[in-house]
């Protein structure tokens, strides 16, 4: 914003030359360098994809069966978007293109983030798992074992009412 007032002001000395004295204290504002050195753009014609390959690529992204209705939707959102800026719906400033580009920018790394992170969710869930079958398994051990203990003592009546009726004679 403030490049964009710099050289609206600088422009302003060519159209009234007695504002030059306002912008004394304005510096001068130089373009990027727009020259690209050592460029491979446009990349050799044996590596380019056909026209009409790339054109079905762009025909294929649009939500259709048929290339009418591909039309139909290409239409129906130019006259929607169309609607929405001149009812002032929709106001195209320099928050709306900031707010797009961090949009696309979020969906981008959450796209690139989704495999790796449902790796990491699944070898967590697996980890999880693992630990629940493991504490089951000695639960199910340890029952068993205490089980076998108690089978070893079902005599003890037995043995006790024997032992009892001996101590009687005696």
């Amino acid at each position: 914003m403030a490049s964009r007032l710099t050289r609206a002001a600088t422009g302003l000395t060519r159209l009234r030359p007695s504002s030059a004295l306002l912008n004394a204290h304005i510096p001068a504002v130089r373009p990027v360098v727009s020259a690209r050195f050592e460029s491979n753009y446009p990349p050799p014609t044996s590596e380019r994809p056909a026209p009409e390959a790339k054109a079905n690529a762009i025909l294929d992204l649009i939500p259709g069966n048929s290339l009418v209705s591909k039309t139909a939707v290409l239409s129906a959102t130019a006259g929607v978007s169309i609607a929405a800026i001149s009812n002032e719906l929709l106001v195209i400033n320099e928050e709306f293109v900031v707010a797009f580009c961090l949009i696309s920018m979020f969906t981008g790394v959450s796209r690139l983030m989704k495999p790796m992170y449902n790796e990491w969710a699944e070898a967590h869930i697996k980890r999880v798992k693992d630990v629940l079958y493991a504490a089951r398994s000695d639960h199910k051990s340890a029952v068993q074992e205490r089980i076998d203990q108690v089978s070893e003592m079902k005599e003890v009546v037995q043995v006790t009412k024997d032992l009892f009726s001996v101590s009687k004679v005696g």
